[in-house]
This record gives C-alpha cells, structure tokens and sequence, in this order.
C-alpha cells in the first residue's frame, strides 16, 4: 500500500500527465505547404514528386545514415526510424526548395 507521500506524489504525476495530454492535443493545428499562385493540384504533384525523389534516396545504400561500405554508421541506431525521419527530412527540404512553407490551414467555420 502506498504511503500519504508517495500516494499524493502518484496524483501530482498523474494531473501533471493530463494536462500534458491535454495542452498537446490542443496544440495540435493541421498544417500544409502552401505557395503563392500555385493550384492545388499543382501543389500535390510538387509533394509527390519531393515524396518520391526522398524515398529513394532515404532508401538508397548510399543516402544518408548509411557508411561507404552500405553498412549502418551507428551501432544504436534504428534503421527504419533513420530511413522514415530521413525522408521526413529531405522531402520537407525538397518541398521549401520549391518555395513553399508549411503554414497553418484556416479553421472550419
């Protein structure tokens, strides 16, 4: 059974962890790339395409993450966590080389 300490100390961590949960959902507002000018179909071509070229490259044996020999740099690291927050990466440079910037989409009214 727990102490009046450590039980207080439980409920404290406890509200603390829902209001985190609850300050992070709040935060969460849906973004998108968006350019001046450019149609929304032109938009998803432009995402495709950066989608694509970093998949390949965050794929390649030879792409980031990855030594001369095609053998992993790191011994701690997760090869599938480096290759999706590489291409993450690389499609996101890909699209703002582009001209385009992440912005926040306007609420539903």
């Amino acid at each position: 059974m727990l102490g009046t300490g450590a039980a207080a100390a439980y409920l404290l961590f406890m509200k603390g962890c829902v209001l985190l949960l609850v300050a992070g959902l709040a935060a969460c507002t849906p973004v998108a790339y968006q350019k001046p000018g450019v149609t929304a179909l032109e938009s998803e071509a432009d995402q495709r395409d950066c989608r694509m070229m970093a998949m390949r490259e965050a794929h390649s044996p030879f792409g980031l993450g990855w030594g001369p020999s095609g053998y992993r740099r790191w011994v701690f690291s997760d090869p599938l966590l480096d290759r999706m927050r590489n291409e993450s990466a690389l499609a996101d440079f890909c699209m703002r080389a582009r001209g385009y910037r992440l912005q926040p989409l306007p609420s539903p009214s």
